[in-house]
């Protein structure tokens, strides 16, 4: 979890050894508290399985309680249990990825941002490629084209629009 340094929780997650540590994939409301606040991590378990983890993450979500839902402190955008862990990307897929956040691939593409998970792609080209989805099935959606399934819509200047 994440506290301020006042010893608020802020942000309950499930994560790795590095991932506590690490800011990126974090929604816009965590990098203002972060920026305004600075954050201190505690661990509360460790060695949980997928399973208990996902369950532990819901339960102490539901306790403190979401801010975008107005009833806590948590700037989590899902009630848990939810979480990309375990997702396998190809070695293509990352070696494309590295590509394009080197400027390789083109880089005037606008972020994602997926509206229940707080999850930030980087374009069209890198939520397909981890999602599995078609970049025309994501593109449509995203200008209105299709009903929008998936969730996602475009981040822009830090504003969701």
């Amino acid at each position: 979890m994440h506290l301020k340094p006042c010893g608020e929780v802020f942000y309950i997650g499930i994560g790795n050894k590095n991932r506590p540590k690490r800011n990126t994939y974090r929604n816009k409301l965590w990098h203002n508290v972060v920026n305004k606040h600075g954050y201190e991590i505690q661990i509360l378990k460790s060695n949980l399985s997928w399973k208990d983890a996902c369950e532990l993450e819901s339960i102490l979500i539901d306790f403190y309680g979401r801010r975008d839902l107005n009833k806590g402190t948590l700037v989590n955008m899902t009630s848990g249990g939810d979480g990309g862990y375990g997702v396998i990307v190809s070695k293509e897929t990352r070696h494309k990825m590295s590509l394009q956040k080197k400027g390789k691939l083109g880089n005037r593409s606008k972020k994602i941002i997926n509206i229940e998970t707080g999850f930030i792609y980087n374009s069209i080209t890198e939520a397909s490629l981890i999602l599995g989805i078609k970049r025309r099935t994501i593109n449509a959606q995203l200008s209105g084209q299709n009903k929008n399934t998936i969730n996602l819509i475009y981040l822009e200047n830090g504003i969701n629009k």
